[in-house]
């Protein structure tokens, strides 16, 4: 998967999962997610989410399959998600618990057996208006996964597939993106 931009092809960057369990709002607009086997996470319901929270408040309270981004803390435990939509997880056969993790590889696997990959924009956000917002004002953001794969090289891009046990994204596969490393021209 790539984007085009001007006659370059940039790599495809996203860290996609689906969760099931329970969405509870702490105070207005903070919310809290227990998986079904009681993992606690913090949770922040992306803009459309927010809306359709407000308008359909008997979602919250119950199991259900979540879409969500994950994030974790540098020791690679899933500490918070944001929340994206509903279900979803049909893409992954039905599977929860699953996320595709593509990014650049930033720092590869070491004898902690964790590999750090690197999210970066596709483009950049929209704002209200929906002018795009300079590049500089969209961050990037890490996750770091559980496992070994010898063949990444910091600064490759690779497509992983995770599966979460307990508060770890366990690494179950990996690919490496074609035209790694830098954009190529058409």
């Amino acid at each position: 998967m790539a984007t085009k931009q001007k006659g370059v092809i940039h790599p495809y960057f996203q860290a996609i999962g689906w969760l099931e369990g329970q969405l509870a709002e702490k105070e207005a607009g903070c919310y809290q997610f227990v998986t079904v086997d009681g993992l606690s996470l913090n949770a922040i319901a992306r803009r459309k989410m927010k809306k359709m929270l407000r308008e359909r408040p008997e979602l919250l309270g119950a199991d259900r399959p979540w879409t969500v981004y994950p994030k974790t803390d540098r020791q690679g435990h899933l500490n918070s998600v944001h929340i994206t939509g509903l279900g979803g997880y049909s893409r992954m056969g039905g599977q929860v618990d699953a996320f595709y993790i593509s990014g650049r590889v930033s720092i590869p696997a070491q004898e902690a057996g964790q590999i750090t990959v690197k999210i970066q924009p596709n483009r950049p956000p929209k704002t209200e208006t929906h002018q795009p917002l300079p590049w500089r004002s969209f961050r990037p953001f890490y996750v770091t996964l559980q496992g070994h794969l010898t063949e990444a090289i910091e600064g490759e891009i690779w497509r992983f597939l995770c599966q979460r046990s307990g508060s770890s994204l366990e690494l179950i596969d990996g690919s490496r993106i074609k035209g790694t490393g830098r954009p190529q021209t058409e």
